[in-house]
């Protein structure tokens, strides 16, 4: 049982990293390309919000297999 404790404690820090880093990297992209003001404007349109629900499934889906392989498959 401990190890499914660190496997989905793994799972939840690896995938709020993943997601911080893609939202960080996706914001000084926009400021670089758009300016501050359309930055700010594009988090709020339809392509943004898939963008950020693809990014959020694949790194997931990595992962959760990293941390299955890491701490169950031993």
């Amino acid at each position: 049982m401990n190890n499914y404790i660190k496997a989905y404690a793994a799972f939840f820090a690896l995938t709020i990293a993943g997601l911080l880093g893609l939202g960080f990297v996706a914001g000084i992209i926009m400021a670089i390309i758009l300016g501050p003001d359309g930055a700010t404007q594009v988090t709020t349109s339809f392509a943004f919000q898939a963008f950020a629900n693809i990014g959020w499934l694949i790194i997931g889906y990595f992962c959760f297999k990293f941390t299955i392989k890491k701490f169950i498959e031993k």
